[in-house]
């Protein structure tokens, strides 16, 4: 499914971004356009039966775009350890000195090969 679905302001009528079947450490890349300072993370994984793959995840922040799937010379943002429960809503990650970059990942680093899915990430910035 398209990466863009994870930014399209909608919730609750499907608009859900997936990542491809049996992926090992899934991952998806939001890029800001330039390099800004990045603050808040709010993440509203998919809200479905499956919501429990949601889990050990790295949310890290980088000055270029990395297609290979290995973000380790990105800035760590914040981890969740999960597993996540549909109850709790949005996640919110929080720097308040900020991070700065133009790209911003987020990816489930575990070896089970299931799906990656968002129904909605809102990035909060402030221009550098």
């Amino acid at each position: 499914m398209s990466a863009d679905l994870a930014v399209d302001n909608k919730t609750g009528d499907g608009s859900v971004y997936a990542s491809n079947d049996n992926v090992v450490q899934p991952w998806w890349v939001l890029d800001l356009g330039q390099n800004k300072r990045i603050h808040l993370v709010n993440i509203l994984p998919r809200q479905h039966a499956h919501a429990y793959r949601f889990h050990d995840i790295e949310i890290r922040v980088g000055w270029y775009n990395e297609t290979s799937g290995n973000f380790s010379s990105y800035q760590l943002f914040s981890t969740y350890k999960g597993p996540y429960v549909p109850s709790q809503k949005n996640l919110f990650c929080r720097r308040a000195e900020g991070v700065v970059g133009r790209f911003l990942s987020i990816q489930r680093v575990t070896t089970e090969p299931h799906h990656l899915q968002l129904e909605e990430v809102m990035v909060y910035v402030v221009p550098v």
